[in-house]
C-alpha cells in the first residue's frame, strides 16, 4: 500500500491518503488550521513593502462617500471655485494616467505603469467630489418658477393659501411667568451674602407670588398648491410651516385646507452664534412660514382624501391611537417624554427637561434614531422566528418593520438614515451572504447625499454616521481573535477577549465600555465645535444606563403595539415603561445638577475638528505609513492654526442683541474684558438667556467680568438667573433704585450671582467704571442723595435708569436703558455733547425720544432694542440726521471702534 508522507504541524508521522479522507469534520478543520499555521511562519510572511498601503479596495463605498462629503463641505466653505479646481485636477490625473501607460520606464529605470491605477483612482475621486459640490449647489439654490420661496420675504404679507396638510398637528404649550414682589435682603456696602439673597428670592414662591400664563401654538406642515387672490387662483408649490395661535382641531395628513394668515420667509439667525433655524427648515423642504392669529382661520375645504395620502393617513391614525394609549399608562413620568422617545417630536418636551438631557450627555436618547429602529427590528424578528422559517420571509418581515416604523415616525431624518442602513444590510445579507458593514455605511451615506446633499452639514447627520462607523470599527477590532502559534503544540490559540469562557456578559460589558469610550472621544470634538458643551458624565451614564435603555424602548413599543389593539392590553408593559422612564428622568435630573458633570465652553474652532478628523482618517486609511501620515497632518494643522492666530488689533465692540421687547448690550474691550449692560426680555427670559450665552461663547469667552442692571424691570434683568447656569458673573452693579423689596426679579438675579461668589455693588451717577485701561466708562445718571433711605421711592424705575457713557478714541456711546420723565429732563440739563451711537431710551418710545434729546446728543447712529410689535415710527421724525437701527428688523446690531477712531455699524441681517 502506497503511503503519502505529509508534514503535519507538530508531527512527522506518515499519513495514509485513504485514511485521510475518512477524517471527521473536526479533524479536517484541525488539519487545515495546522497547515495554515505552518505555511505562514514569520520568515515567510509577505514583506511590508508588498502589503496594500490603503483600504480603498475593501471599502470603496466608504471612500466614495468621503470624496462626496469633501466636495460638499469645500463647496459650502469656498464656493464653486473648488468644483472648477477639482475639474482641473481630474484633467491632470487623466493626463498623468495616460502618460504612465504609454511610458513603461522613466529616466532612472523605474516602472511607471504601477502608478497608473493610482492616478486613475485619484481622478475618479476628484471627479466625484466636484460632482457632489455642483449637485449641492444646484439642489440648494435652484428653485422652480412656481416655487413659494420666490414669494416669501422676511416681511410678513397677508395671504390665502390652499393645499394639503402633510403632517399631524403638534400642540406646543409655552409657559411664561410674570412675578409679583419678593423681599430682597441687601447690604448697602460690600457684597450680599448668598444665604440672605437666597432666602429673599424664595420666600414668595407660592400661590400669591406668581401669575403664570400659557401660550398654545398648533403647528403642522402644509403643502401649498395655490395662492388665492379674490377669485383668482395662482398655482404655486412648496411646503410651509403653519403656526396657529390657539388649539386647533386635529387635522390629518391628506386633509384639504384653506388658510388665512401672514406668509414670511423663516428668519435667519438674529444674533451671533445662534442656530440657523431657517437653513434647518429649508433642508427639510420647508420654504415658508405662515402665522395664523385664530384657529377659525384654518378651514377644511373638502372631505375627499387623495388615494396617495390614504396610507399616510392610516399611519397617522395609528400613531395617535398609540399616543392615546400612552396617556392611560403614563402616571409617574412625562407623557411628552414618552412620546418623544418612541415616536419623535421633542418640540413638545419641557425646555428644562430637554436642557437636563443636554447637560447630562444623553440628548441622543430623545432622538428617534438607528438605536430605536434596530431594537424594534430585533424585537419583531425575534418574535417572528417561531412562525417564519424561510430566510427571505424573515428578511421581508424586517423590511416591513422598518417601513412601518418609518411611516409612524413621519419620515424623521434620523429614522430615514437608519432605514436605509438597515434595509441595505438585510438585502445584502440575503443576496451576498456576507456584507462589509463599512461598505453598507458608505452606500447609505452616498444615497442620502444624492437625495439631500445639505443634510451632510447638519450635526445630527454627522454624529449618527460617526457613531455608527466607530461602533463598526471597534466591533471589528475587538471581535477579531488574536492568533499566536505555540511551538510546542503546533496549534492556533485564541488569546483575545473571547477566551473569557463562562463570562460572556462580562466580555460584552467590556466591549460596550470600550465602544462607548471611543465614541465619546471621537464625537466630543465635533460637539465642542458646534455647541460648546462637553459632558464627561455622559460617558459614565451611557455605560450605566446601557441595560435600562433597551428595557425602556422595548416596553414602550410593546405598550404602543398592544395599545393600538386595546388599551387594557397595554397596562402590564405600560407599568414597566412608566417606572423605567421615571427612573431615567430622576437619573438625568441628578446628573445635570452635578458641578463637574458638564462644561459649557466657547465653541471649539472648526479648524481643530478638521485637523483631528483628518488625522483619524489618515490613521485608518493608511496601514504602512500610518505614523508619517498622521504626523504630516498634525504638522500642517499646527502651521494652519499658527497663521490663523497671528496677533491682530482688536477694536472696541458693542453688540446690541435682538432679544425681543427687552435689552441686552454686550461690550467687549480691546483687552478682552466683557461687560453686559442689562439682560432681559418681556416674558422670554429663557430665550434671552440663551441668546446672550450663545453670543458670549461665540466671542470666545465663558464668563462676564461685569453686569449692570439699568433698573428693576423684568425685561432688563430676568435673564440673569438662567444665564448664570452657563456663564460665570464676577461683578453685578445696579442703581440704588433697583434695591427694591417689591422687585422679585432683582432678588433672583442677586441670588444667582452671589451663589457664584460674585460681588454685588450699588452704582450711581458721577462714578467711573474701571473695566479697562483703554476704555473710559462713566455713569451719568441717577444722581443719588446719600441721606435718602435705601428703599425710598419718589420716582419710577424708568426715570431712575442707569445711564452709561462709553468713551474710546474720542468716540462716545450712550446707553440709556428706559430713561424717561424726570430722569430724562435732568440728563438734558447737563452740558451737551456729540454722541456717535445712542441707545434709544425705552425701546424707541415716543415719550422718551423727544426732539430735545436729538438736539442735546446729535447722534450719528440711533439703535432701538425692541420686539416685533413695538412701533418706532417717531424715531425717523425725531432723529432726522441719524441712521436708525432696529433689532427686531435687522437682528443684532454690532458697533466697532478701531484704534484710528473709525466707527463701523453693521447688522446681523441685511
Amino acid at each position: 500500500m502506497a503511503l503519502s508522507q505529509t508534514a503535519v504541524a507538530g508531527s512527522t508521522a506518515p499519513v495514509d491518503s485513504h485514511s485521510q479522507g475518512r477524517l471527521t469534520k473536526e479533524r479536517q478543520s484541525d488539519f487545515v488550521m495546522e497547515q495554515q499555521s505552518r505555511s505562514m511562519t514569520p520568515a515567510e510572511e509577505e514583506p511590508p513593502s508588498r502589503r496594500p498601503s490603503v483600504l480603498w479596495g475593501r471599502v470603496p463605498a466608504l471612500v466614495a462617500a468621503g470624496a462626496m462629503a469633501s466636495g460638499i463641505v469645500l463647496q459650502e466653505i469656498l464656493g464653486l471655485g473648488v468644483c472648477l479646481a477639482g475639474a482641473v485636477g481630474v484633467l491632470v490625473c487623466l493626463i498623468a494616467w495616460r502618460i504612465s501607460l504609454q511610458r513603461k520606464h522613466d529616466t532612472s529605470g523605474r516602472k511607471l505603469s504601477q502608478y497608473a491605477s493610482g492616478f486613475l483612482v485619484a481622478g475618479a475621486l476628484l471627479a466625484l467630489a466636484s460632482a457632489a459640490g455642483l449637485w449641492h449647489e444646484a439642489t440648494w439654490n435652484w428653485t422652480s418658477r412656481d416655487s413659494l420661496s420666490r414669494l416669501a420675504d422676511l416681511r410678513s404679507q397677508g395671504v390665502c393659501l390652499e393645499g394639503i396638510c402633510r403632517s399631524t398637528v403638534l400642540v406646543e404649550r409655552i409657559h411664561s411667568s410674570f412675578s409679583k414682589s419678593s423681599p430682597v435682603a441687601m447690604m448697602v456696602s460690600g457684597s450680599i451674602p448668598a444665604e440672605a439673597a437666597n432666602v429673599g428670592a424664595e420666600s414668595d414662591r407660592g400661590a400669591n407670588g406668581e401669575a403664570a400664563s400659557q401660550r398654545v401654538i398648533s403647528r403642522f406642515v402644509f403643502s401649498v398648491e395655490s395662492l388665492v387672490a379674490g377669485r383668482e387662483h395662482r398655482h404655486v408649490s412648496g411646503d410651509v410651516q403653519v403656526d396657529v395661535e390657539g388649539e386647533t382641531r386635529i387635522f390629518q395628513p391628506g386633509d384639504r385646507l384653506r388658510i388665512y394668515g401672514k406668509l414670511s420667509r423663516p428668519a435667519p439667525p438674529m444674533n451671533p452664534g445662534e442656530f440657523n433655524y431657517a437653513d434647518w427648515l429649508y433642508a427639510q423642504g420647508i420654504v415658508g412660514h405662515v402665522r395664523v392669529k385664530h384657529p377659525e382661520a384654518v378651514v377644511q375645504t373638502s372631505d375627499r382624501i387623495p388615494v396617495s395620502w390614504r396610507l399616510r393617513r392610516g399611519m397617522s391614525w395609528l400613531r395617535q391611537r398609540g399616543e392615546r394609549s400612552l396617556e392611560q399608562v403614563i402616571v409617574r413620568s412625562s407623557l411628552e417624554l414618552a412620546s418623544s422617545i418612541l415616536l419623535g417630536g421633542r418640540q413638545r418636551l419641557d425646555a428644562d427637561l430637554r436642557e437636563s438631557f443636554v447637560r447630562s450627555g444623553l440628548l441622543h436618547i430623545l432622538a428617534v434614531s438607528g438605536m430605536n429602529v434596530g431594537l424594534v427590528v430585533l424585537l419583531i424578528m425575534t418574535l417572528s422566528k417561531g412562525m417564519i422559517r424561510h430566510p427571505w420571509g424573515l428578511a421581508a418581515c424586517g423590511l416591513g418593520t422598518i417601513t412601518l416604523f418609518l411611516m409612524l415616525a413621519e419620515n424623521d431624518p434620523p429614522v430615514v438614515r437608519a432605514a436605509f442602513f438597515g434595509s441595505a444590510w438585510i438585502l445584502g445579507s440575503r443576496w451576498a451572504g456576507v456584507v462589509e458593514p463599512l461598505n453598507v455605511l458608505g452606500l447609505t451615506a452616498v444615497t442620502l447625499m444624492i437625495l439631500s446633499p445639505h443634510d451632510l452639514l447638519q450635526l445630527g447627520f454627522q454624529l449618527s454616521f460617526l457613531a455608527v462607523a466607530t461602533l463598526l470599527i471597534v466591533a471589528r477590532t475587538m471581535g477579531k481573535p488574536q492568533i499566536s502559534q505555540n511551538q510546542s503544540e503546533g496549534v492556533m490559540a485564541p488569546t483575545g477577549w473571547r477566551t473569557i469562557r463562562g463570562h460572556r456578559w462580562l466580555a460584552m460589558l467590556w466591549q460596550l465600555m470600550i465602544a462607548t469610550f471611543v465614541i465619546w472621544c471621537l464625537t466630543t470634538p465635533l460637539i465642542a465645535a458646534t455647541s460648546g458643551v462637553i459632558s464627561p458624565v455622559g460617558l459614565i451614564l451611557n455605560i450605566a444606563l446601557a441595560p435600562l435603555v433597551p428595557i425602556i424602548l422595548w416596553s414602550g413599543y410593546i405598550t404602543l403595539l398592544l395599545g393600538m389593539i386595546h388599551p387594557w392590553l397595554a397596562i402590564p408593559s405600560g407599568w414597566v415603561f412608566d417606572w423605567s422612564l421615571y427612573w431615567l428622568i430622576d437619573v438625568v435630573d441628578q446628573a445635570a445638577g452635578w458641578s463637574y458633570g458638564h462644561f459649557v465652553l466657547s465653541p471649539l474652532p472648526v479648524e481643530y475638528a478638521l485637523i483631528f478628523y483628518s488625522a483619524v482618517a489618515g490613521m485608518l486609511l493608511f496601514r504602512v505609513h500610518r505614523v508619517r501620515v498622521v504626523m504630516l497632518t498634525l504638522g500642517l494643522g499646527v502651521i494652519w492654526l499658527a497663521l490663523g492666530y497671528w496677533p491682530q488689533e482688536r477694536p472696541l465692540r458693542l453688540t446690541f442683541l435682538s432679544v425681543g421687547h427687552g435689552l441686552a448690550v454686550l461690550v467687549e474691550t480691546p483687552d478682552q474684558k466683557m461687560w453686559l449692560y442689562d439682560a432681559g426680555s418681556l416674558g422670554q427670559d429663557r430665550r434671552a438667556a440663551r441668546v446672550i450665552g450663545q453670543a458670549i461663547r461665540h466671542y470666545g469667552s465663558i464668563q462676564l467680568d461685569a453686569v449692570t442692571i439699568s433698573h428693576a424691570d423684568a425685561d432688563h434683568a430676568n435673564a440673569i438667573p438662567r444665564l448664570t447656569r452657563d456663564v460665570s458673573i464676577r461683578w453685578l452693579g445696579m442703581p440704588k433704585s433697583a434695591a427694591d423689596p417689591d422687585q422679585r426679579v432683582i432678588g433672583e438675579a442677586v441670588a444667582a450671582v452671589a451663589s457664584q461668589g460674585g460681588i454685588i455693588r450699588l452704582v450711581q451717577g458721577g462714578q467711573k467704571f474701571c473695566l479697562s485701561q483703554d476704555v473710559e466708562i462713566e455713569f451719568l445718571w441717577p444722581l443719588v442723595n446719600r441721606e435718602e433711605p435705601l428703599f425710598s421711592r419718589k420716582t419710577t424705575d424708568n426715570s431712575e435708569s442707569l445711564v452709561a457713557k462709553i468713551t474710546y478714541q474720542n468716540r462716545v456711546i450712550l446707553l440709556t436703558g428706559d430713561l424717561e420723565g424726570e430722569g430724562l429732563v435732568r440728563l438734558l440739563e447737563t452740558p451737551p455733547g456729540m454722541v456717535d451711537v445712542l441707545l434709544a431710551p425705552h425701546h424707541g418710545g415716543k415719550r422718551s425720544n423727544v426732539a430735545a434729546l436729538n438736539q442735546w446728543a446729535r447722534p450719528q447712529h440711533v439703535i432701538s432694542s425692541q420686539g416685533p410689535g413695538d412701533v418706532t415710527t417717531g424715531l425717523e421724525q425725531t432723529f432726522v440726521d441719524s441712521k436708525i437701527w432696529v433689532t427686531s428688523k435687522q437682528g443684532a446690531i454690532v458697533v466697532e471702534i478701531d484704534l484710528a477712531g473709525v466707527v463701523t455699524v453693521r447688522s446681523q441681517l441685511p
